[in-house]
């Protein structure tokens, strides 16, 4: 009995030097999915990467970004295509893992001709939130209520006279709203194109 006792004694010391002599294997420490080291501080920069359209998001051009703090502008073009929209962050994308770098509005993913759930897409923003990217979100012009005059951004082909025609004024009334000296636009221009007069 007493050697069935030290047996299991023995066995049991030789055992526990073992356990205390085999290294313990560290866990591999969770990455976390981001670009920027300094959470809230965007830094001028490009990506690339596949885009999802999320319909829950308020804003028309609205996006989700994983790190950059709401309001900033970006800037995102389809290679595809080409074509570019303005949107402004609304929100992060809380998922770390999650594979896409951009979530967009879906009137902003058909600005630029999106298909698909997932899509490529570049995207620019800077640490400003935006002051240097070429344009502010896309919004429509909204007249004033209080005169019904409007603002027209001057595209290529716009003359005064068409403009004239289109708004139902004369090319003398636009010229006296913009204090103009000649019947010289130029395109990106914002001209106030004033109130049609009743018609008597």
């Amino acid at each position: 009995m007493k050697k069935v006792l030290l047996t299991i004694a023995v066995a049991f010391l030789t055992l526990n030097v073992m356990a205390q002599k085999t290294p313990k294997k560290d866990k591999a420490p969770s990455v976390e999915r981001s670009a920027n080291p300094v959470e809230d501080k965007p830094v001028a920069g490009k990506q690339t990467g596949p885009a999802e359209i999320d319909a829950n998001i308020a804003g028309n051009y609205g996006a989700m970004h994983h790190h950059l703090p709401k309001g900033t502008i970006i800037k995102v073009r389809n290679p595809k295509n080409e074509k570019t929209v303005v949107v402004e962050v609304e929100g992060k994308i809380t998922d770390r893992n999650a594979m896409y770098i951009l979530k967009l509005s879906p009137a902003a993913a058909a600005k630029i001709g999106a298909e698909g759930k997932s899509f490529a897409v570049e995207i620019e923003f800077d640490e400003k939130g935006g002051a240097d990217i070429l344009e502010k979100p896309e919004k429509p012009e909204k007249p004033d209520n209080t005169s019904g005059a409007q603002t027209h951004e001057v595209s290529t082909g716009d003359t005064l006279s068409l403009l004239a025609k289109k708004y139902g004024v004369t090319v003398a009334e636009i010229k006296k709203a913009n204090t103009l000296k000649s019947d010289k636009i130029k395109i990106g221009q914002k001209l106030k194109i004033p109130a049609p007069k009743a018609k008597k």
